[in-house]
């Protein structure tokens, strides 16, 4: 019988959810406007003596408005694009005139659920994700945090990889480059699974992009190796939608006791159909409407799971972490 590890793998390749890429830019306009599909990423450029054209207003999904537009000739830059709870664009420059104005961002909320109370609580993001190196408190695509090694691994709507390792945030780098499968991926979640009890210390993280997931391992000095990409299918009800759905988050529950057991491992998913999935060691489906679940019902303060974008697990201390505008 193979390992845990190993049988889980096999079934991971039918669960989870994470990439970060940032959207392709588009071509500009001489006028300001939206920009189709890329939820306003593009420069719009101005007229020869006039404004430059304002930056794409963003669509569902994309926090950041898009840069202002390039400046008139000997006029003003164009402004901003408009936020979605994220920064606005960067002013245009103007030639023989003034700048644009930038959009301000909103911070989001961190959302702690206490696996032992039962309990909800709140707090701004920018509160909590501070110092050097800190991601923005908004724009949040996925996030995990690992079990074995004091990891928290963030991934935002700007293409960044944030890490922060034993307490301290490092040096953001592109994610496609700490991560080169995903390039051409939108990841909406990632999980993070740690090796069995008795084995030598190691995790291994699954991105999904339905029906894409993409596995990695991350090993304690922070080498991340790359180990596979399958494309996931549905399965019968309960189970979660994986080859035609849409994820919205995942989050893990382990307890290295019950190793063997169907409660040695929960991996539960949060999709756009309104419904919260949990898949077990024992590989078995069980399905909510999320606002019937047990973590929802009845709750006071429980945020609405609908806006909630990345979730990851604080096993020491018994708390599951949700992010959302």
């Amino acid at each position: 019988m193979p390992c845990f590890k190993q049988r889980l793998r096999a079934w991971a390749l039918v669960a989870l959810p994470v990439a970060v890429c940032a959207p392709s830019a588009c071509s500009g306009q001489t006028t300001g406007g939206t920009a189709a599909n890329e939820g306003g990423h593009t420069s719009s450029v101005g007229g020869s003596g006039s404004h430059g054209g304002a930056g794409g207003v963003p669509q569902s999904g994309w926090p950041d408005g898009g840069p202002g537009g390039a400046a008139g000739s000997g006029a003003s830059g164009g402004s901003g694009g408009a936020p979605l709870g994220g920064t606005g664009g960067v002013a245009g420059q103007a030639a023989g005139g003034s700048g644009g104005s930038g959009g301000t961002g909103q911070s989001w909320m961190l959302y702690r659920y206490d696996l032992g109370a039962g309990s909800w609580s709140k707090i701004a993001l920018s509160k909590v994700w501070t110092g050097a190196n800190a991601p923005p408190p908004y724009g949040v695509v996925a996030a995990t945090q690992l079990e074995h090694y004091d990891r928290l691994l963030v991934f935002s709507s700007s293409g960044r990889f944030y890490l922060r390792s034993n307490g301290t945030w490092q040096p953001p780098v592109k994610t496609t480059q700490a991560f080169p499968a995903l390039a051409n991926l939108s990841v909406t979640g990632v999980d993070q699974l740690p090796s069995a009890p008795g084995a030598t210390p190691d995790e291994e993280i699954t991105f999904v992009a339905n029906p894409t997931a993409v596995l990695y391992a991350y090993h304690s000095n922070d080498a991340i190796v790359y180990e596979k990409t399958v494309t996931m299918t549905d399965d019968p009800a309960p189970a979660a939608p994986q080859g035609s759905g849409h994820a919205l988050y995942f989050f893990e529950r382990r307890d290295a006791n019950q190793y063997g057991t169907a409660g040695y491992y929960y991996l539960y998913s949060g999709y756009d159909d309104g419904n919260l999935y949990r898949f077990d060691a024992s590989f078995t489906w069980k399905s909510w409407p999320a606002k019937q679940s047990p973590m929802w019902s009845g709750k006071v303060g429980a945020p609405d799971p609908s806006t909630l974008t990345a979730a990851w697990t604080e096993a020491g201390l018994g708390i599951v972490d949700f992010v959302g505008p």
